[in-house]
């Protein structure tokens, strides 16, 4: 079963620093992690617990649970909120000057932590060539900033 990084948030209750492995059939990548289950959340995240083991109860045959899940909170999203939001218009007023563009901080992150939960830094990126999974950290570093 493939699972995104919130649902392994809400499936377990992992420390941060703490290596362990996140696969309930112990199928993990790292051998040394083989044998070190995470903490799970049945205590923490009851209900979030609970909500992935029946999403994933259903496989690729049965996505009712999510699905009827999703619908609400679909709803909810999208139709409660503020009153005073209003349908979009098909054209854009004149104006005789440009409005700004919003002007976004480019800068390379001090440290962060890789997927093994090593604190990394941008020049540990640099050297070993890792911008293609950590240009969002090192934006500087990795040539990202306009």
């Amino acid at each position: 079963v493939m699972m995104l990084n919130t649902d392994i948030c809400l499936r377990f209750n992992i420390d941060d620093g703490v290596d362990c492995c996140t696969n309930t059939a112990f199928d993990c990548r790292d051998p040394e992690l083989q044998n070190i289950p995470c903490s799970d959340a049945s205590t923490v995240r009851p209900s979030a617990f609970d909500a992935v083991g029946e999403f994933a109860s259903g496989r690729a045959e049965n996505n009712d649970a999510f699905f009827a899940a999703y619908r609400t909170a679909w709803k909810a999203a999208t139709e409660l909120g503020y009153s005073s939001l209003h349908e979009l218009v098909d054209t854009c007023e004149d104006t005789d000057s440009p409005s700004s563009s919003p002007t976004a901080l480019c800068e390379d992150f001090e440290s962060f932590r890789d997927r093994r939960g090593r604190t990394r830094d941008c020049n540990w990126v640099e050297l070993r060539g890792k911008c293609r999974i950590f240009h969002i950290e090192c934006p500087v570093t990795c040539g990202f900033c306009e």
